[in-house]
């Protein structure tokens, strides 16, 4: 007993370490401005490999392997499935174990959320159009429910008088059809009051050539007192990039593209700078001064160089908090270098904190225990309670 006990540990480890190892390589390869038919074979090699080395170890034997002489597996093959062991047995186990300890940082003071079941409320379809729009309909997809979440965060250097400033953040609406227009209507207009301070959208706004003409009837209409600001994402650049700039600044959009621009608001200087790294323009360094600097990125994968400029804020999206997330185990496909290390939420490395929104919708009309989202934020000045 104790023999097939040990045997069915080591199966099962390899058989998750073997499922880390890729996955987190698909991950990365996301997370990269790497792009073209070379990247898309690597990516489907990737993912063969995920059923494929399980069904070649079944074959080599499964469980009985360990019983057998070690000759029967090439040297390769044994270190492959000891790096497999220690990916499976440790490392992630460990990694699950601190999910679960996770919390969110002290500064994030409040976190009111409110669920709207978008296709319950209102009386037209919102599957849409496109080849992909079948995957709404999937049983328990929560594609059309939308978390609009009203957070408060304390921000050390915020000045005092700007003490409840308030930021509408949108993320990755991937306009493309599904989700019909009829969605992205109904969902902005219901947080277009109260009128915030400041809007900003981290990418990948549109997932088509066509789609970016939704753009000026959506995003128009919503107003902000400071100013309207956005940075573009990885699937803009696949489209149709100067015709979602025109409409962009059409609906009164300023898009930092690699830049920064300084607002004064009541008397203090609010430092807005854009990244669209690894897929757009990175902005120069610049030098350090007293404005309250808040960083737009589409990808949480700049938080590095944001921290090591002295940002205060970063603002981004792309990750999708990974789409759907298994009881117990969180996210597996997260598009970041760093898997799933920044997924979704509140995050605090000092001296900056950073804010990784889920967005609206994604290229794959697939929600699990992963709502679509939008974000309302309210600073709080260091001695906030």
């Amino acid at each position: 007993m104790g023999s097939w006990l040990l045997s069915a540990l080591l199966t099962a480890g390899a058989l998750v370490g073997n499922t880390a190892f890729w996955v987190w390589q698909i991950n990365w390869l996301y997370g990269t401005r790497y792009r073209g038919w070379w990247v898309t074979l690597v990516r489907q090699i990737q993912q063969a490999m995920v059923v494929g080395v399980p069904v070649l170890y079944l074959l080599a034997g499964g469980t009985e392997l360990y019983s057998r002489p070690a000759g029967i597996l090439p040297w390769w093959a044994w270190a492959y499935l000891g790096c497999c062991w220690v990916l499976g047995l440790v490392c992630v186990p460990v990694q699950t174990v601190r999910r679960w300890l996770r919390r969110p940082p002290a500064l994030l003071l409040s976190n009111h959320t409110v669920t709207w079941d978008l296709a319950r409320e209102l009386a037209v379809p919102l599957a849409g159009e496109g080849r992909r729009s079948w995957y709404s309909r999937l049983p328990g997809n929560q594609v059309f429910e939308v978390d609009y979440c009203h957070w408060q965060l304390r921000l050390p250097r915020l000045p005092v008088c700007w003490d409840g400033l308030e930021i509408l953040h949108l993320s990755d609406l991937h306009l493309c059809g599904c989700p019909a227009r009829a969605f992205y209507e109904e969902a902005l207009c219901r947080v277009a009051e109260p009128q915030p301070d400041l809007l900003v959208i981290t990418g990948d706004l549109v997932d088509s050539d066509r789609h970016n003409q939704w753009l000026v009837p959506l995003l128009q209409p919503l107003q902000a007192r400071l100013g309207k600001f956005a940075v573009l994402g990885n699937h803009d650049y696949e489209h149709d990039v100067r015709g979602t700039l025109r409409e962009l600044e059409r609906a009164g959009y300023e898009v930092l593209s690699g830049r920064s621009v300084t607002r004064l608001w009541h008397g203090y200087g609010l430092r807005l700078v854009g990244n669209e790294a690894p897929w757009g323009p990175a902005p120069a360094r610049w030098e350090a001064d007293e404005a309250f600097c808040l960083v737009l990125s589409h990808s949480p994968d700049n938080y590095r160089w944001a921290r090591a400029l002295g940002a205060d804020l970063v603002l981004c999206g792309h990750n999708h908090g990974g789409q759907i997330c298994f009881p117990g185990i969180g996210p597996v496909l997260v598009p970041s270098r760093y898997s799933r290390r920044y997924d979704q939420g509140v995050f605090f490395e000092p001296p900056t904190v950073m804010v990784v929104n889920r967005g609206l919708a994604g290229t794959y009309p697939l929600r699990y225990n992963c709502r679509p989202q939008i974000l309302r934020l309210v600073l709080r000045t260091a001695h906030s309670q």
